[in-house]
């Protein structure tokens, strides 16, 4: 079954990703594709607008600023963007990623 227009699960349905931007001044990093990170820690039903989830998690990881802003892509046209995790430096916001169990 489809996922409604507003969810994670639909963006990902339709080859779109997100990238996060920073917009605390003198910082502006931004990380491409946290669309799988935020699939990771929040579900595929998750709500992508206006959601107090999404902005609470929200934090870069440089300077701690929380104004950040989502931008989505189409990976069709933009190219497809690996998650600048693997195998690379971390992300500003690869908190997003879900809590590791102990154990």
């Amino acid at each position: 079954m489809p996922y409604p227009s507003n969810t994670l699960g639909y963006l990902e349905e339709h080859d779109m990703n997100l990238t996060a931007y920073c917009e605390t001044e003198g910082c502006r990093r931004c990380q491409v594709s946290v669309l799988s990170l935020l699939i990771a820690r929040f579900g595929r039903d998750q709500n992508y607008i206006n959601t107090t989830v999404l902005e609470r998690a929200m934090r870069c990881a440089q300077c701690g600023g929380r104004h950040v802003m989502l931008l989505i892509e189409n990976t069709t046209i933009a190219g497809s963007h690996e998650n600048n995790t693997a195998g690379q430096r971390p992300g500003p916001f690869d908190h997003l990623l879900p809590k590791k169990k102990s154990g």
